[in-house]
């Protein structure tokens, strides 16, 4: 196998017959492939592809290996144009993750694409990134045919990236037997640093496929697991339980024997975690289709919590004061989208006037699109003690919405010279979570919380219920102090909240500026108050794209104290 660095995104077209190598000098190299040490020459006036054939037959390197070896020479004597290609090619990725809508970056795309000195390994990464592109925008069937040319130049069936996006591309098309295919054949190639994410996007499409019960979902994840196939459903929810919280939290189960099962559960791997937050999801997403999961989910759910009561540790709350930003609209009635939402925004004013009584919520900033919201809201909640000392209103213009970034920024902002320097932390949240005061904690310096909130649970005791996952967030906590030191670098974090995928998108972007990500949602309590039909903002199509290509790993926060 040759050592060589490859280039973490890749994609592509189809060769010229001749490239003449033109150098006046002879050009010589040493590698080391699967079937030995071996020479390879070029000479001024060689044809580089029929040059590379012949070598490819007498010293018996595979497809992969001749790939890697043309994109050794190009390097070598194209140094120039392939290092310019390179940092396109960065570029025109950065582009998709700051704004998807920009349509520069599949033009890069192409160009290396079609640049027959750009280097063969190069060329299919560049198809790859064009198809990115294509998907982004959603031109998914054009995506899949540039995916597809990533194959033909690479001669490469097995060539994992691309295999992957024709992959991600059928998931998207609800193709999910084509889907899977495409992933199986990814495994055979992919490198192991994207090894996991290409297996939990295989066990995505095994999700929401239509077909498959609940136990067959099971029989997938504890495939993918290596657990033991007779392990019971509860006994197998337990353990999902614990991959979504930090390995810290769950040295709390070390003393109890179902826990030191080594048979069933070694979360020692990462890989396994992660594996096992998509199981997570599954269960969230599944369980309402089989009354077997839902009855193991139950004993499963009240075991975990009896073992994380039991071990709680105790954290000193200091006199802190939080001020908590929110974004306020005149919610529409999904049905009819001409209509105002009345009962959905009765719900998002309980939840202000819920959150104006918690003493350690010292102040209240409110977006809104115009004056309307913030007359409507003075109307009702004027009487409220707190309202006229701890809430200020902020316009942002009829038909707008803000972004997380927007909601930092106006975080740090000071009212008639007001004295803030008592105030710890700072809350971004959607509008319609309810904080319990008293659980409330700052981070320290470097970390952000992002929390994962309760849902109101009716029956069998009405409660509020904390569903483990590790891929769900609503509310994000920072130091002022910290907001305020690295306020320059958030602007990857432009993304709008109340959007699928919005979550995980800032959980990578806080990480990728250097922010320790947790989520003590086990002792800090926010409640979703949601119970209004025919109100979501949103729909599967209108979602927000992670970063680094669908990888879930980054996008998952585990859950702690």
């Amino acid at each position: 196998m040759l050592w060589i660095l490859l280039l973490a995104a890749q994609l592509f077209t189809s060769r010229p017959t001749s490239i003449v190598f033109s150098n006046t000098n002879k050009f010589s190299l040493n590698i080391q492939t699967t079937s030995g040490s071996h020479t390879f020459v070029l000479l001024p006036g060689d044809d580089i592809d029929r040059s590379l054939a012949s070598f490819q037959t007498t010293s018996r390197l595979t497809v992969p290996e001749t790939n890697q070896l043309s994109q050794i020479i190009f390097d070598r004597i194209e140094h120039q144009r392939v290092s310019a290609h390179r940092a396109s090619l960065q570029y025109a990725y950065e582009l998709i993750e700051i704004d998807p809508t920009n349509a520069e970056p599949l033009k890069l795309f192409i160009k290396i694409a079609n640049d027959p000195l750009a280097g063969v390994i190069l060329r299919g990464s560049a198809f790859v990134g064009a198809s990115v592109s294509l998907r982004v925008h959603g031109r998914l069937e054009q995506g899949l045919r540039m995916a597809e040319k990533a194959l033909i130049i690479l001669r490469d069936q097995y060539y994992a990236p691309a295999r992957n996006q024709m992959g991600i591309l059928c998931y998207q098309m609800k193709l999910y037997e084509d889907a899977l295919q495409h992933f199986s054949f990814a495994l055979k190639t992919v490198t192991e640093a994207n090894r996991i994410e290409l297996i939990l996007n295989m066990l995505r499409c095994v999700i929401w496929t239509p077909q498959y019960t609940f136990m067959e979902i099971k029989e997938h994840f504890v495939k993918m697991l290596q657990w033991n196939s007779d392990i019971s459903e509860s006994l197998f929810i337990e353990h999902v339980l614990t991959s979504t919280m930090e390995k810290s939290t769950t040295l709390m189960f070390s003393a109890c024997t179902l826990y030191n099962n080594k048979s069933h559960l070694s979360w020692e791997n990462g890989k396994n975690r992660s594996i096992g937050h998509a199981a997570a999801v599954a269960i969230a997403t599944q369980c309402h289709k089989s009354t077997a999961c839902m009855v193991a989910r139950t004993l499963a759910h009240k075991k975990t919590w009896n073992y994380i009561h039991a071990n709680r540790p105790k954290h000193h709350r200091a006199s802190s004061s939080f001020r908590l930003v929110i974004e306020l609209w005149l919610p529409k009635n999904n049905i009819d989208r001409n209509k105002f939402n009345v009962e959905r925004f009765e719900e998002l004013l309980s939840t202000l006037s819920w959150n104006l009584s918690q003493k350690s919520i010292s102040s209240i900033y409110i977006l809104g699109a115009d004056e309307t919201i913030q007359n409507i809201v003075q109307q009702r909640l004027r009487s409220h003690p707190a309202y006229k000392r701890k809430v200020r209103h902020f316009r942002i213009g009829s038909n707008s919405r803000s972004n997380f970034t927007t909601l930092l920024e106006l975080g740090l902002e000071t009212i008639d010279g007001a004295d803030r320097s008592n105030e710890l932390g700072l809350i971004i949240s959607n509008a319609d979570i309810a904080f319990v005061g008293e659980t409330l904690r700052p981070p320290s310096c470097g970390t952000a919380f992002a929390l994962l909130r309760r849902e109101w649970q009716p029956s069998p005791i009405p409660s509020w219920v904390l569903n483990f996952r590790a891929d769900q967030q609503d509310s994000w906590i920072f130091s002022i102090a910290d907001v305020a030191k690295r306020i320059k670098k958030f602007h990857s974090l432009q993304v709008p909240l109340g959007k699928l995928g919005t979550d995980g998108r800032i959980a990578q972007g806080l990480r990728k500026i250097g922010f320790h990500v947790t989520n003590p949602a086990l002792s800090i309590e926010i409640r979703h108050m949601h119970r209004t039909q025919h109100s979501r903002t949103y729909t599967t199509k209108d979602a927000v794209a992670l970063i680094d290509r669908s990888n879930f790993s980054s996008a998952s926060v585990n859950l702690c104290y």
